[in-house]
């Protein structure tokens, strides 16, 4: 009787911990982005963490879909592109993980109802067509670069990509607040003895993930260190 019983006390502890522990930082992050609480997202996500997971995936896709332009893009999209050298690229996707992957950021990013790839395509956009000479022709190479992040989303064609002013609505303008559930988590996979990855999509129907999530225990408590969105989807 007594090994039963330290066998159920082991269950739950680690069903406390593994699975009570992880919703409970889910939920506490949802609440703070609908309260407009960013010092409690600087407690629940890794930001530096998160902003170091994402500048390999951006760089690659930027750099994949400029080298495509270059190849295969018109002549003024080629010359447009052609100021995108690798160095430049960096400093583009650098610039935008640092004004994009913050508290106050994601805070707004959620109240608007954007999801984090509208968001870095709004980043990329205003990054590249800041350091170019023509903002017309930048735009449209970004239309171009951006194309792959949007095609299978069901967004509106990344070739007429709205100005930087163009922001959406909040969600309460809307009358519409989207609340998710188990539907909205497509898989749940161990990356590790103390972090897994949570797929996750907006459309309840939807078989396939929009974005990835990964949750570790680091400091005591179960916090996000890596946002991935899939560009593809």
């Amino acid at each position: 009787m007594r090994k039963l019983t330290i066998a159920v006390v082991l269950i739950l502890a680690l069903a406390g911990f593994y699975i009570a522990w992880p919703a409970y930082t889910g939920r506490v992050i949802g609440l703070a982005l609908k309260s407009n609480d960013s010092a409690t997202l600087e407690r629940k996500i890794d930001f530096p963490r998160v902003r170091e997971s994402l500048r390999p995936v951006l760089m690659a896709e930027v750099e994949r879909s400029v080298s495509s332009i270059r190849d295969d893009g018109s002549a003024m999209k080629k010359l447009v592109a052609g100021q995108l050298k690798p160095d430049r690229v960096r400093s583009i996707v650098d610039r935008t993980i640092e004004t994009i992957v913050t508290p106050d950021s994601i805070v707004r990013i959620a109240r608007q109802g954007r999801t984090l790839k509208q968001a870095i395509e709004r980043g990329l956009l205003d990054q590249i067509t800041a350091g170019l000479t023509s903002g017309d022709d930048a735009r449209n190479v970004l239309g171009s670069v951006i194309g792959r992040f949007t095609r299978r989303s069901g967004d509106a064609p990344a070739s007429a990509p709205p100005k930087a002013d163009d922001d959406p609505p909040p969600l309460a303008a809307s009358g519409s607040e989207r609340r998710y559930g188990l539907g909205n988590i497509k898989h749940i996979v161990p990356t590790g003895p103390l972090s897994f990855e949570v797929g996750l999509n907006r459309d309840a129907g939807s078989p396939f993930p929009e974005l990835l999530v990964e949750l570790a225990f680091t400091g005591l408590d179960w916090k996000v260190v890596r946002l991935t969105p899939l560009l593809d989807r």
